[in-house]
């Protein structure tokens, strides 16, 4: 995030004028910076725990973003978790960021975003399946309306083999995010299943 002085007379920022390290800024950031949450510091901090993980910069990487920035929580999990099989880290340093993530959530265990951001990610490796569901599940009793955590949910289930349930969820998230491209491979894939 950006730091603000208070005491200090001078404004930096205004009406459409950008403010930041674009490589860092949260799609729902550039959308409508006047409503960002704490959710867009998850987003800069994942992309640069993932930088320090992988030795590189991850702008290279196809990021997945969708056609157009999306006005909900929860993109950053999938783009940062396909950025993170994309750049062929070591399983060593999936576990760090597994390691990395078990800490925050700890630290703040009522935040939803972070939960689903780690229940994606376990659930987008295929590890800790039950974990992920039971991470996921808290962030969707938190905001059950979001179209990303519901697409997590149809996600994870996929994953454990529970086509019917998962398919249900999914179908559900695309209602609510559109053309997303990547909860549309979600659907596409259950329904091939």
């Amino acid at each position: 995030g950006i730091a603000k002085d208070t005491q200090a007379r001078t404004v930096l920022t205004k009406t459409g004028v950008g403010m930041g390290t674009m490589s860092y800024i949260a799609p729902e950031q550039v959308l409508d910076s006047k409503r960002v949450t704490p959710a867009a510091d998850v987003w800069a901090l994942g992309i640069m725990a993932l930088e320090l993980l992988i030795g590189r910069e991850t702008m290279d990487l196809p990021p997945r973003i969708p056609k157009r920035w999306a006005p909900w929580r929860g993109n950053q999990t999938r783009v940062i978790g396909r950025r993170l099989r994309q750049s062929g880290a070591p399983d060593a340093t999936v576990d760090a960021v597994v390691e990395v993530l078990t800490a925050m959530v700890a630290l703040d265990p009522d935040d939803p975003h972070l939960k689903n951001f780690y229940g994606y990610l376990l659930a987008d490796q295929g590890w800790e399946l039950e974990k992920a569901e039971a991470l996921i599940r808290e962030a969707l009793d938190a905001e059950p309306e979001n179209g990303a955590y519901i697409d997590s949910m149809g996600w994870v289930l996929f994953r454990q083999g529970r086509f019917a349930e998962a398919l249900d969820y999914l179908i559900d998230a695309v209602n609510r995010l559109g053309d997303d491209p990547i909860v549309l491979e979600h659907l596409a894939e259950c329904l091939l299943a």
